[in-house]
């Protein structure tokens, strides 16, 4: 087994984040709201990775979930659904994305509460504590 890799999701289909380096997976995660990506971020700590060569996939990237991809570094981005407000984080941070479909905003508390803030290291502090990382899903979204 590569040591870069994780559990990985039953089903692709079940996957709510997954991460490419070199054409393959080296983290997945079937969690929802921005859990994932506190997981991807704990994953590096043990197992480095240069993400600016990674390509992430998430399902839904709002402007919370941009900024935290943005403050990982990711090379690029792909969301299946993608907020103009988190589009706007990547085109700021020169991170290539692609999307889906583009919505407005992503009906989510989250996004409303860094509706005016656009340092990546403050985002990440706000979410971390909105995130109650030990709680299994946050019910905020």
């Amino acid at each position: 087994m590569n040591p870069l890799r994780v559990e990985l999701a039953s089903d692709m289909d079940n996957a709510t984040l997954t991460v490419f380096s070199d054409s393959r997976i080296i983290f997945q995660s079937g969690k929802r709201w921005l859990h994932p990506l506190f997981e991807l971020e704990e994953f590096l700590i043990d197992h480095p990775v240069d993400m600016s060569h990674t390509e992430v996939h998430d399902k839904v990237v709002g402007k919370a979930a941009a900024m935290l991809i943005a403050h990982l570094g990711a090379g690029s981005v792909h969301g299946e659904v993608m907020s103009e407000l988190g589009r706007k984080v990547f085109v700021k941070a020169g991170i290539p994305h692609t999307y889906g479909t583009l919505v407005s905003c992503i009906d989510c508390q989250t996004e409303e509460v860094l509706l005016k803030i656009n340092d990546l290291d403050f985002a990440h502090q706000i979410l971390v504590e909105r995130a109650k990382r030990s709680e299994p899903e946050n019910p905020d979204c």
